[in-house]
């Protein structure tokens, strides 16, 4: 029996719901971060600090969510 699921097709999700799936896990990606940062940003003195902070934020959601994206400009209807 496992010898015959071994040699079963996988199956392959239509582009627009890998699409839609991806766009949840950025957005939860993004509001992970945004509220782990909002009680530093909120805290933080000086528009100084503030900025540094946001930026922090900014660069730790893009590391996140890059291999997302990258993901996305591989995945087209045209590879499959």
């Amino acid at each position: 029996m496992a010898a015959k699921r071994k040699d079963m097709p996988l199956p392959i999700l239509p582009h627009g719901l890998r699409d839609q799936f991806r766009d949840r896990q950025i957005a939860a990606i993004k509001g992970e971060v945004t509220k782990k940062y909002a009680e530093r940003i909120k805290a933080a003195r000086g528009t100084d600090a503030k900025r540094a902070l946001k930026a922090e934020r900014d660069a730790e959601i893009a590391r996140l969510i890059e291999p997302l994206l990258r993901e996305r400009e591989k995945d087209t209807p045209w590879c499959l």
